[in-house]
This record gives C-alpha cells, sequence and structure tokens, in this order.
C-alpha cells in the first residue's frame, strides 16, 4: 500500500512540473493570451510564464493555430510587478483594462490607452511610481476604484467628458500630479479620489458635481484656491482635511453654499482658507439669503473674513459650528424664527461683542459662545429655559448678564473662567438650578460670588439666598422688574432697541440714565442715548423716574 501512495505522488509531482503554473491559453510573439470566446473569436492579454519587459506592443489582432483573434481585454493582473516594463501601446481593439492589470509596473513611464477603451479596473495602474503621463481617451466612461493609486511621477491627466464618476481613491497618493481638470459631466468625486495629492495647486470642480466624497482631497497641502460650484449639495467626512495651503474659497450663489451638507469641520475649505470670495468680491458683512430655513453644520466654519452677520426672519435653525472660529467677527443679530442653535455655533468668535438674540431660541447650546472674548454684555430671552455646559465659558470680559424669566436650568462650567462679571440680573422669581461638579464648582466662577451684584425680583430674594448654588453671592439685590418695558408717562414715552434708548415728548430738557448699581452713565439733552451696555436702567426726566430693559 505504501508503495502504491509513492508511485502516485511521484506521478503527481512529474505531472506538475510538466503542466504550465500560469494559466493562459496560449502564447504569441511572447505575449500570453487566455481565449475569451471561441465563437466570437475574442482573447484577452494575461500573464506567463516569463516576466512582461521593454517595451511591449499590444496587437489588436493575434493568429494562432490558423484562427484570427480580437484582443479585447487587458486581464486581471495580466502585468501585475512587471517592473522591468518600461511603455505599453494597447491596441485599439481592448475595451476594457482588469484589475491590477498593470498594478506595480514600478518601470513603466508611459501608456498609449486607445478609444476603444471604456473602462479602467481596480487598481489598474496602481504602484506605476515612474509613470509621468497618461491620456485618458473620451470613449472612458468609468475610472474604478483605485486606478492610479500610488502613481507618484503623474504629473499631469487629462480626464474626458465622458467619465460621470472618479472613483475612491482613483488618484490616491499621486503626489506629483500638479492640476487636474475634472470635466462637465462627472456627478461625483470619489471618497480619497485624490488623497495626499501634495503637489496639486489647483482643482476645477465643474457645476455637474453633486458630491464629494470623504477625504476626497485630504493632505493636499499644495493647495491654494478651491472653487465649489452651485451644483454641490454634500460634501463628506475630512474632505479638505490637512489642506492648510488653501488661502481662498471662491462661490457664485450664497444660497447654493448656504444648502450644502457639510459632514465635518474638515469637510469645509473655509477651515483652513478664511476668506470666502463671493462672484470675487471678499465677503464680509453676511446676510442670510431669503428663502433659506436652515445655516447648516459647518456652513461659515473659519470665516475670518466676516466682520458681521444678518439672519433673517424665517432661519429656524443654525447648526453646530456653523460660525465657529470666525476671528473677526464683531456682531451677528439672530430674528425670533431662530429656536435651535447648534453646539459650538460662535465658538472662538474672539471678536465677538454684539450678539443679540430675539425671543424665540429654546436652548443656549454647549460651547455655543466658547472663547467669544470680547463678549461684555448677554442677554438670554425669556424664551430660554437651559443654559448647557461651557456655553459661555472663556468669555473672559463679559461684565453684565441678563437671565430669562422662564430659565430653568444652568449647566456645569457654562460661565467658567468668566471672572470679569459685576452683574447678574435674573429676571425669574425661581431660582434656576446650578448643575454642580463632582469638586463643587457651580456653572459660574468662584470669583464672581463675591465680586458681582445678582439682582432678582421683588420678593424672590429669600429664595435665591436659599437656593444652591445662588446662596454663595454675597450681594443680593431686589429689583422691580414688572414695569419694565416701553413706559410712557403723561406725554413722556421711553423705548429701548439695539442698545439704544430712545425719549419721545421732551425738547432741550436735561436726561439721566443710571445702571442697577446706581452709576450714571449718561447725562445731557440728546434724546436718543446708545448706552453701550446690555441691562435694566433708571432714565429720569424732569424728576420723572422711567425703568427700562435694554435687550
Amino acid at each position: 500500500m505504501k508503495q502504491l501512495i509513492t508511485k502516485l505522488l511521484m506521478l503527481t509531482a512529474v505531472l506538475s512540473a510538466s503542466t504550465n503554473i500560469y494559466a493562459y491559453d496560449f502564447e504569441v510573439d511572447g505575449i500570453y493570451y487566455n481565449i475569451i470566446s471561441s465563437s466570437e473569436k475574442t482573447v484577452e492579454v494575461t500573464s506567463g510564464d516569463n516576466e512582461y519587459f521593454g517595451n511591449v506592443v499590444i496587437p489588436e489582432q493575434v493568429t494562432y493555430n490558423n484562427d484570427t483573434y480580437s484582443v479585447t481585454a487587458i486581464g486581471e493582473e495580466a502585468f501585475e510587478d512587471c517592473d522591468e516594463m518600461t511603455a505599453v501601446t494597447i491596441g485599439n481593439s481592448v475595451t476594457t483594462i482588469g484589475y491590477y492589470a498593470f498594478s506595480g509596473c514600478s518601470g513603466l513611464t508611459s501608456v498609449m490607452i486607445p478609444n476603444s477603451v471604456t473602462t479602467i479596473g481596480y487598481y489598474a495602474f496602481s504602484g506605476c511610481s515612474g509613470l509621468t503621463s497618461v491620456m485618458i481617451p473620451n470613449s472612458v466612461t468609468t475610472i474604478s476604484d483605485s486606478a492610479f493609486e500610488g502613481c507618484r511621477e503623474l504629473t499631469s491627466v487629462t480626464i474626458p467628458e465622458s467619465v460621470t464618476t472618479i472613483s475612491d481613491s482613483a488618484f490616491y497618493g499621486c503626489s506629483g500630479l500638479t492640476s487636474v481638470t475634472i470635466p462637465n459631466g462627472v456627478t461625483s468625486i470619489g471618497e480619497s479620489a485624490f488623497y495626499n495629492c501634495n503637489g496639486l495647486t489647483s482643482v476645477t470642480i465643474p457645476e455637474s458635481v453633486t458630491t464629494i466624497g470623504d477625504s476626497a482631497f485630504r493632505g493636499c497641502s499644495g493647495l491654494t484656491s478651491v472653487t465649489i460650484p452651485n451644483s454641490v449639495t454634500s460634501i463628506g467626512v475630512g474632505a479638505f482635511d490637512d489642506c492648510n495651503g488653501i488661502k481662498s474659497v471662491n462661490i457664485s450663489d450664497l444660497s447654493a453654499w448656504c444648502k450644502i451638507d457639510f459632514a465635518s469641520q474638515s469637510s469645509n475649505p473655509l477651515y483652513y482658507a478664511h476668506n470666502l470670495y463671493l462672484n470675487g468680491e471678499l465677503l464680509t458683512d453676511l446676510t442670510i439669503p431669503d428663502g433659506i430655513t436652515e445655516i447648516k453644520d459647518y456652513a461659515f466654519i473659519g470665516c475670518s473674513s466676516l466682520t458681521s452677520v444678518t439672519i433673517p426672519n424665517g432661519v429656524t435653525s443654525i447648526g453646530e459650528s456653523a460660525f465657529n472660529s470666525c476671528y473677526n467677527l464683531k456682531s451677528a443679530e439672530i430674528p425670533s424664527s431662530t429656536t435651535s442653535i447648534g453646539y459650538g455655533a460662535f465658538q472662538d468668535c474672539f471678536s465677538l461683542s454684539s450678539l443679540n438674540i430675539d425671543y424665540g431660541l429654546l436652548r443656549i447650546a454647549d460651547q455655543m459662545c466658547l472663547g467669544c472674548a470680547s463678549l461684555k454684555t448677554m442677554t438670554i430671552p425669556n424664551s430660554v429655559n437651559c443654559i448647557e455646559e461651557n456655553a459661555f465659558n472663556d468669555c473672559v470680559t463679559l461684565e453684565s448678564l441678563i437671565i430669562s424669566n422662564k430659565l430653568v436650568y444652568i449647566e456645569r462650567l457654562a460661565f467658567e473662567n468668566c471672572k470679569k462679571i459685576t452683574e447678574i440680573t435674573s429676571l425669574n422669581p425661581y431660582p434656576p438650578i446650578l448643575e454642580r461638579e463632582w469638586n463643587g464648582i457651580y456653572p459660574f466662577d468662584n470669583k464672581i460670588f463675591t465680586t458681582a451684584t445678582l439682582y432678582v425680583p421683588v420678593g424672590a430674594l429669600k429664595a435665591y439666598r436659599d437656593a444652591d448654588g445662588w446662596k454663595k453671592f454675597v450681594n443680593i439685590k431686589e429689583v422691580d422688574f414688572g414695569s419694565v418695558d416701553n413706559v410712557e408717562n403723561d406725554a413722556i414715552s421711553v423705548t429701548a432697541k439695539n442698545s439704544l434708548i430712545t425719549i419721545y415728548g421732551v425738547d432741550n430738557i436735561v436726561v439721566e440714565v443710571y445702571n442697577l448699581s446706581g452709576q450714571l452713565v449718561y447725562s445731557g439733552t440728546n434724546t436718543v442715548i446708545n448706552v453701550l451696555s446690555k441691562g435694566i436702567y433708571l432714565v429720569r426726566i424732569s424728576g420723572k423716574t422711567f425703568k427700562i430693559a435694554v435687550l
């Protein structure tokens, strides 16, 4: 029995040695072929016993055993890792270049792709590190995933009008690529399509593109400007991550820009560029167009060219980090239609000194104004019931705070490092709950419990004296807020809006304005008085006193 098994094994070894380890049907002139269809007489180029080298010419037709075949495809892995092959000419009969067909051909410097080719397969030329240029003909409709990945010497590529999709990682790591023109007709740019093309200095995205995938231009550190067409509706996670050389973003339609879904902060090239150009003009004073109901997440993140923002009635929500790091933004007006402002919406707007929020907002979001170092006064509208954690953390110049009469809860660290607060006016007769940290720290910085004055409604003093956290304030005073509004007395009326107190029914009469601390802030005969800071004021005219809220 043992002898029989031994003989069978020896026979198997002999048969294996005499059989090609490569699966090909025939070889002509050093090129190996597999028959695709005997009836249609079609073949594909494949790998064989010997590695291809030098200049390889793939014919349109080949004759074998008196049969003539059309060469219609370059098969999967046909030339993979043939690093001594320097050039290839593909016959005009080939329609498909298969998966990994030329992958790893590091010595390949040029490729002639004929007009007959319609599909370039996955990883077809990946790792062809010596390839310097490639002309993709108009017949090609699909550039598959990673088709040219790692072709680091490739300096230019022409993508034809026939292509509708640039697939995932198509030009990943083509670090020598300096420019690329994406034709009209392409509707999507795939994930990581131009990832780490750090030699790329400019890219033109046509009006046909609607989607830019995750990490599409990630690591393109040489990119200096980007034009985003009106057709784009979504930009994926990290699409422009590490594109720290971008200096400008160009758009032609502000409404279209406001409708883009940005998946992350570095999906928006503004995160690095800081400068937004609308029809060639640097955008500084932003007015959100009528008809926009939502300002999307990250819509203007990092746009330091902005100095003011006006949001029309009709906008119902402002997304996460929508204006985060707009370093030069000085003022923003939020209308009554806005009921939601997202996490970090105005975070690190260092120059923001005026943020006017109309009645309508329901919550002050986590980190909404964190690091707004120029914000000196803040009025929380009466519609707000909660101030979330870190909402005003590091607002280091905040001096005056007015809390809404419906506020129920202030979360941890909401006003941490706001050491310059000198007065807090709470319009709520019931003390809002102050969330306490594990170490006993309340939402307010410990320092202000002794340095700031807390103003509360008449009759609420005991409630605040007994309430957890609030009782730490040394200076608590009652104020009658019942009549605080636009007020009239006989022929004299006083109104307040946008930091202005306006007096009607007087002429050349001395007016005195005091803050709640009793400090005289104005004395004169003007009938329109800019009091600069929001708060409760007492206006004295001809022996009569008016109480007014500047919100």
